[in-house]
């Protein structure tokens, strides 16, 4: 704003430096123009507050009160929220420094001048491990440091990963897991399998051959990072052991898998369409709005492959719409804030006698209820949300008592108002279907007059 009355040529009024001969009307003059800048400039909620200003001064001097307040609170928070700062690794590095430009000058704001002498320890220090090569760099290569230093080696980072980061033909992939009800027989399972895969002979090891030959190569182990191996095979001592449990513990979280195209998930996934996912085994959504008859609760956490877990908030239900016009209600959608869209399992549609067909959507006996369109290799279901909203209305007292006196006439509530047996106020009577249907009555048809003549 200060930048717009200079351009004008009118900020002479706010800081009063006008030359000597300058004249009371040119003056007033200059007031006005930079009052009447300064005013369209001002959203109506701020207008509301200053309206009873009326020279430029004061309306400057007001808005500095309002807008650049130097109290002890506030400037303690903001010197809270500067030393925590630290790089969102979802924003490129520009929106992230563009954050932290604009804290630095709310700072200064407050009357602090000397912030910029700690303000590249702190952007180093907010460095994710993502760019760690580059804040060792800084931190042992260099005698002294600042902030641009710092910025331009965060940006030939960020340039470096962008230009080296898989290609959509190579695609990352999201490994979701959590507790399971039934390890006993998922045991069973697994070594039924296994006794049968040592039985096929020569060419079962061929094939085991020929998968370890060109999938293990590009496999990466979740203990220690490294390729070429799974996490069964690492050497390394194992990070975070499972711990054992008794037999008879009650533990209300499920297990969750996700497999899926990271890329593709993150450019066509909204709030109104869901993953068929066949590895989920329960349906979870991050919204909460879209949830009936939630309960809040904690049920546990999802590790993900990324060593980040993610809290289970809630359970509740989700009533469907689909394009089709079909109504649906899932049951039992566990609400997981941290997820980045909607899944949709498929073994718990299956347990509500829902089955899935290829080319002919999800069917519940010969009926389709919904079908699920393939975008970039996932298949994706459009809902709309059919959301109970309650609400409460009034009901005029006249009509009450026309409908329980025998819809009586307005004349007779009035007679029964003036006699005092009614205090309500009386009001005009609404239309009402009862008393015209009750009127109607049997045509009347009038008989034709005979036409009958004497003959001669």
């Amino acid at each position: 704003m200060k930048g717009i009355l200079i351009q004008q040529k009118v900020f002479k009024a706010i800081d009063g430096k006008y030359y000597e001969n300058i004249s009371d009307e040119k003056r007033l003059e200059n007031d006005e123009f930079a009052y009447s800048s300064i005013i369209m400039n001002l959203s109506d909620t701020v207008i509301r507050k200053v309206g009873n200003l009326t020279t430029a001064k004061e309306l400057w001097d007001k808005l500095e009160e309002l807008y650049t307040e130097s109290s002890l609170p506030s400037k303690l928070f903001l010197l809270e929220k500067f030393f925590r700062y630290k790089l969102d690794v979802s924003k490129t590095i520009d929106d992230n420094i563009d954050d932290f430009t604009k804290l630095i000058q709310d700072i200064k704001l407050t009357g602090d001048k000397n912030i910029d002498d700690c303000s590249p320890i702190v952007l180093l220090n907010a460095i994710p491990e993502i760019y760690g090569d580059v804040k060792s760099v800084i931190k042992y290569g260099r005698d002294n440091i600042n902030l641009e230093t710092v910025i331009s080696g965060l940006k030939s980072k960020e340039i470096d990963l962008r230009t080296n980061k898989p290609s959509q033909n190579q695609p990352e992939v999201n490994l979701v897991r959590g507790r399971t009800k039934n390890r006993n027989n998922e045991f069973k399972y697994r070594k039924h399998s296994n006794s049968r895969s040592r039985s096929r002979g020569r060419s079962n090891s061929r094939s085991r051959y020929n998968r370890d030959r060109y999938e293990k190569k590009d496999v990466r182990c979740y203990n220690c990072g490294g390729r070429g191996h799974f996490i069964k095979e690492c050497k390394n001592p194992r990070r975070n052991p499972p711990k054992e449990s008794a037999n008879n513990s009650n533990d209300t979280v499920d297990e969750v898998y996700m497999l899926s195209d990271v890329n593709a998930v993150k450019s066509v996934l909204n709030k109104h369409e869901w993953l068929i996912d066949s590895g989920c085994t329960v349906h979870m959504t991050p919204y909460r709005d879209i949830l009936s008859n939630y309960k809040s609760e904690n049920l546990g956490s999802v590790s993900m492959a990324n060593e980040k877990r993610c809290d289970v908030l809630g359970v509740g239900d989700v009533c469907m719409i689909f394009e089709n016009g079909f109504k649906f209600t899932l049951k039992n959608v566990k609400h997981v804030p941290d997820l980045a869209h909607n899944l949709m399992s498929c073994s718990a549609l299956e347990e509500e006698g829902l089955e899935g067909r290829w080319g002919k959507g999800i069917m519940k006996g010969s009926l389709n209820v919904f079908t699920a369109e393939r975008k970039k290799n996932l298949y994706i279901c459009s809902v709309t949300y059919d959301i109970i909203v309650a609400s409460v209305t009034h009901m005029n007292t006249s009509d009450l008592w026309h409908k329980r006196l025998g819809h009586i006439s307005s004349k007779g509530l009035e007679l029964l108002h003036k006699h005092g047996v009614l205090n309500d106020k009386i009001n005009d009577l609404s239309f009402c279907d009862d008393c015209i249907l009750g009127k109607h009555h049997k045509v009347h048809f009038p008989h034709p007059s005979p036409k009958s003549y004497d003959i001669q």
